[in-house]
């Protein structure tokens, strides 16, 4: 194997302290380059600090891929197949964790990069935090009681696909927070008495259930219930977001509490053929327009506008 080795090896005490400093700083520039680990040892009775590129004395932290060969605790390293031997030996940041074999469980909060759940596998992490930097495919189950899951992708693309059949992520208590987000026909995302935040596009042909007690939906973008369900259970449905990028609601014909509190000059589309239903209040605040185009509002409830929101129709 292919190593570098830089060594300092004084046995005076003053030109020691010189090359520690020189070292440190020729350490804290490479730090910035690449994460390393850095070990000093002692030969002769001198001090020697090493730096070792590629032969295991210092090793560059590598993402590796984890795969799940028992049920078990995520933080035992025996749930985890040969993938995860890099220590430590279970997944983390920047890693991919696939869950293929019975129920993994968390015990603390946890941050991998890449998240694959296999239909008929649970993911429960109980009342511990699980955030997915990139991407998260969900054919199982992804469980938890007060922890938030968050699934926010960076950039372009799909944060949490919940596939469509089998697949299903719920919080009991706590809040699910995506970035774009699509639900197969028969997915299922679930808050029984805590929030839902959506920051991309959501495009929905399964089921979004807001609670058994009503449960806030947040959507800071469009909003395609493409032959899906959304079940507002008595909760609210809030358009969100502080761009100005305008947003549009397919197909949601029926919703509880309305709120709109997009801003600077968004405006929120109702698309052709969704004829809206508000059961409870609409109210709406910002610079905002809530634009019907010719599709037909009903509010049960008080309505309330405010700030500079209008409301057109065609």
């Amino acid at each position: 194997m292919i190593w570098v080795l830089t060594a300092f090896d004084e046995c005076v005490m003053g030109e020691y302290n010189r090359v520690i400093k020189l070292f440190c700083s020729f350490y804290l520039y490479l730090n910035m380059l690449q994460n390393i680990r850095l070990r000093s040892f002692v030969v002769g009775g001198c001090a020697s600090l090493a730096l070792l590129l590629g032969s295991g004395v210092f090793t560059q932290v590598q993402a590796k891929s984890c795969t799940s060969v028992l049920a078990g605790l995520w933080a035992v390293s025996a749930t985890w197949g040969t993938g995860c031997l890099t220590p430590p030996s279970v997944p983390g940041p920047g890693d991919t964790a696939i869950v293929a074999v019975g129920t993994v469980s968390l015990g603390a909060d946890v941050s991998v990069s890449v998240l694959t759940v296999y239909a008929g596998i649970q993911l429960n992490t109980l009342g511990s935090a699980l955030m997915v930097t990139s991407t998260a495919t969900v054919t199982g189950a992804v469980t938890s009681t007060t922890g938030t899951l968050t699934f926010q992708k960076e950039g372009a693309g799909t944060g949490l696909a919940i596939a469509a059949t089998t697949g299903f992520v719920s919080s009991t208590n706590g809040l699910i927070s995506a970035s774009t987000t699509t639900i197969g026909a028969g997915g299922f995302l679930a808050s029984n008495a805590g929030s839902i935040y959506i920051s991309g596009n959501l495009t929905n042909a399964g089921t979004i259930y807001a609670g058994i007690s009503p449960a806030t939906v947040t959507l800071d973008e469009n909003f395609n219930n493409n032959g899906g369900i959304f079940n507002h259970n008595g909760g609210t449905l809030v358009l969100s977001g502080t761009s100005g990028a305008g947003a549009t609601i397919t197909a949601v014909p029926t919703v509880y509490t309305l709120s709109v509190t997009k801003a600077l000059g968004a405006s929120i589309g109702i698309a052709a053929g969704t004829n809206l239903a508000v059961l409870n209040t609409l109210t709406t605040s910002g610079a905002n327009n809530l634009n019907l185009a010719s599709n037909n509002l009903t509010v049960t409830g008080a309505t309330t506008i405010a700030g500079s929101t209008s409301v057109t129709s065609t």
